[in-house]
């Protein structure tokens, strides 16, 4: 289908572990979670004592809000394992590039690459502190589903390490 240059990755458990690195942190997290709801909801609390309901419901919240979010990162870190073992390369262009601010101070842009595989064009979004209209990047898509794509150059430097093609 595609003819990209496929994308070799000579070991598969370095690349897992450098894009995983950071679990300990999430388990980490979820121990503090457990321990403030075990003490915030027992009979005589001894760190936490807070004893409006709705201040309760608030912290059970922002902990069920980051919860998701560590699910959906690891959704994406798997995605990105996905793509990388079973991947192929193509040369993308900046088509479109939004920043992102924060009280005037540029924080990051959201890129859109555009990209052609098999005679059909494809985009991916990234997130990225440089780039500008036009510039070229390496994308590596699915072989099997060019439309599911990453930017390598916007991959952390560990793991663009592991990446050969």
């Amino acid at each position: 289908m595609a003819k990209g240059k496929k994308v070799i990755i000579e070991d598969e458990k370095k690349l897992r572990r450098a894009i995983h690195r950071d679990n300990y942190l999430i388990a980490g997290v979820l121990l503090v979670f457990i321990v403030i709801n075990y003490d915030m909801f027992s009979a005589y609390p001894r760190l936490i004592t807070i004893e409006d309901t709705f201040l309760k419901v608030v912290v059970v919240a922002f902990q069920v809000i980051f919860i998701i979010s560590l699910v959906v990162w690891e959704r994406r870190k798997k995605k990105i394992i996905s793509i990388l073992l079973d991947g192929k390369t193509a040369k993308g262009t900046i088509i479109d590039s939004l920043p992102i601010k924060n009280r005037g101070r540029l924080l990051h842009y959201i890129h859109t690459l555009s990209y052609k595989v098999g005679g059909k064009n494809y985009t991916v979004h990234s997130k990225s502190k440089k780039g500008a209209m036009g510039d070229l990047y390496m994308i590596v898509y699915k072989s099997n589903h060019p439309e599911n794509s990453i930017v390598l150059e916007h991959l952390k430097k560990n793991v663009q390490r592991l990446v050969n093609y």
